[in-house]
């Protein structure tokens, strides 16, 4: 019988965050994964006979680095999906790359929103990655305001409130800095007489009579 030895290679992995924080896991310890977190290249070691086709805990990046956001990891110019497998032939760096922003200033104006049981009056100014949507990055997207003859309408790009100036913000994809201004429409009470159309009942009681705050030269349809 002849034995044979036989060679794995051991393979080295290196993520290389170019400086930002990058965290990552050293494991578990009683059924709880551990982290750590490190401004160098950080480096793992894998064996394998011909390569290895690693599904791992790749390392995240912490925050924000020399005011960007992480964009993702890329080998050479190829971006690497870190929520599947790759496979590795060799040592291999992986770096990561950041992308810029574009400043969103949301004017309160006479309005303001609630932080909890606080009253904030102070603009909203958000950071918004280049090509992400204004909503995720945006708290309180609707104002309120003291005055009781008016109600929050809507953000827009200018005080002229001109219909193709008006923004979604679910949907908004900045193209550069940019300053919205919110829209605070006059209502009017509409009172409205129920006896012509039976009983409307809220419980046992029967209402004669609703009244509605409607947006100043709007339709109300029954």
């Amino acid at each position: 019988m002849t034995l044979k030895a036989r060679w794995t290679k051991i393979l080295k992995i290196t993520f290389d965050g170019g400086g930002a924080t990058l965290r990552y896991s050293t494991g578990y310890e009683n059924g709880v994964e551990q982290f750590a977190t490190t401004k160098d290249p950080y480096t793992i070691e894998i064996t394998s006979e011909d390569g290895y086709s690693w599904y791992g805990n790749w390392p995240t990046v912490v925050g924000m680095y020399n005011d960007q956001y992480f964009e993702g990891w890329y080998i050479g110019d190829k971006k690497i999906k870190s929520d599947s497998s790759y496979y590795f032939t060799g040592d291999t760096t992986v770096k990561a790359r950041f992308m810029g922003y574009h400043t969103v200033t949301l004017k309160t104006t006479d309005g303001y929103y609630m932080d909890g049981e606080t009253k904030v009056t102070e603009d909203q100014v958000v950071k918004v990655p280049v090509g992400a949507t204004l909503g995720a990055y945006v708290n309180h997207q609707q104002l309120m305001t003291d005055d009781l003859n008016k109600t929050f309408a809507g953000w827009y790009l200018d005080t002229s409130y001109a219909n193709d100036s008006q923004v979604n913000i679910g949907g908004y994809v900045p193209e550069s800095n940019v300053t919205l201004h919110p829209y605070f429409a006059t209502t009017k009470k509409v009172i409205f007489n129920t006896l012509s159309y039976g009983d409307i009942r809220v419980g046992d009681t029967v209402l004669t009579e609703m009244s509605f705050d409607v947006i100043a030269g709007s339709k109300l349809l029954f």
